[in-house]
């Protein structure tokens, strides 16, 4: 490659197609990009015995998505960037289940959620966007059952 004149734009070769299938020694799909009828594109990896691992896409409206699977194929981790701007990091249990949801909304506030197995919100620890922290438990019927706030800062003497 070292002394070989670049191309000029033009003379580059284009392959134009609405899927892309790559596949293995023997013919099994290990990766495919796609294009789908709404406007969503999908890259998704699958390992040596088809189960889905990873898949990066962008839907129709420009929202960006990675999802990583575990060796059953089964979604446990995922990213998000919303349109309104608030990214999500999702982390899932090994039936597919959202448990813990990290978010940082275009405002500025910050959360963690927890969930049960039941898929029932169980602790949230949120910061403003003041700097004010917030813990809240619920109970199995996702009521508040405790909540802790600070304190109001003392009025300084003038």
């Amino acid at each position: 490659m070292l002394g070989r004149k670049p191309r000029a734009p033009d003379d580059r070769k284009v392959i134009r197609a609405e899927g892309f299938e790559l596949v293995d020694r023997n013919g099994k799909t290990r990766a495919g990009l796609v294009l789908e009828p709404d406007g969503t594109v999908l890259l998704a990896f699958l390992d040596r015995g088809g189960k889905f691992r990873a898949m990066l896409g962008v839907d129709a409206d420009g929202m960006p998505t990675l999802v990583l699977g575990d060796k059953n194929g089964t979604a446990r981790a995922g990213v998000v960037v919303r349109e309104d701007g608030t990214t999500e990091v999702n982390l899932s249990d090994a039936e597919g289940h959202v448990r813990a949801a990290l978010t940082v909304a275009q405002d500025g506030i910050a959360g963690l959620n927890l969930a049960g197995v039941d898929g029932a919100a169980r602790a949230r620890l949120t910061v403003a966007a003041d700097g004010t922290p917030s813990l809240e438990f619920f109970d199995a019927g996702e009521t508040p059952s405790l909540t802790a706030r600070p304190a109001p800062a003392p009025k300084r003497k003038s």
